[in-house]
């Protein structure tokens, strides 16, 4: 993986108390205008899996206020799980009853059996640890998975992206300002990072976000 342009700033410890503290207003504000590129992740996801997800076991990895889990438990159906997972108590709250259970736990060290799941959803979560911790995220998505099963992800990213003013004004404030660096959220080379874990995309598709914010929507799965 490319070396990281801007360091996450804070501890992972210090980012989910921050995402603790927020999260009301991480839901209001900025849940709007994530939904459309995680709804397409999503729909990229369906789109690859056998049957469409039906009967699937999903795990959403960071889920925050839980706006994905009532599309996730849709398109699995009555014979399938959606478990949402999130490190802040207060975002698993938020989650819990969104379409499945929301749980406490942290993505470096998954609370699942390994082989246990068909796809993971990490929609907006990547870019908030550092290149270390983010090899050990998606080492553990490999354990968790089944064979065959695949990883959805949305995020922001620096990867086969033109030369973006929303980038260099975000990593610029997100350097310069005061306490920034504790929502840990800075864009990352999501391609880089699943080829260097193992995995083979097999669908990516870019998306921005109110004109400015650049998006990777990709499935991907181990090799």
């Amino acid at each position: 993986m490319a070396d990281e342009p801007v360091p996450v700033g804070a501890s992972n410890e210090r980012v989910r108390a921050t995402y603790d503290r927020v999260a009301g207003v991480y839901e209001r504000l900025l849940g709007p205008v994530e939904a459309p590129s995680q709804r397409r992740a999503v729909a990229l996801l369906a789109a690859e899996a056998d049957l469409g997800l039906a009967g699937a076991r999903v795990v959403e990895v960071g889920c925050g206020p839980g706006g994905r889990l009532a599309d996730l438990r849709r398109r699995v159906g009555q014979d399938g799980t959606v478990v949402g997972l999130d490190a802040a108590p207060a975002m698993a709250d938020r989650a819990q009853g969104r379409g499945g259970t929301a749980v406490l736990g942290d993505a470096r060290r998954l609370p699942l059996a390994a082989g246990s799941v068909d796809a993971v959803c990490a929609l907006d979560v990547l870019e908030l640890f550092s290149a270390s911790d983010l090899r050990r995220v998606l080492r553990e998505v490999t354990r968790v998975l089944r064979p065959g099963g695949l990883l959805c992800v949305a995020a922001m990213t620096t990867a086969d992206v033109p030369d973006s003013r929303f980038l260099r004004a975000y990593e610029r404030l997100y350097r310069g300002v005061p306490g920034a660096g504790r929502v840990g959220c800075r864009p990352v080379d999501v391609g880089g990072a699943l080829a260097e874990t193992g995995f083979a995309v097999v669908r990516r598709e870019r998306a921005v976000r109110a004109g400015v914010w650049p998006v990777a929507c990709v499935v991907a799965r181990p090799r």
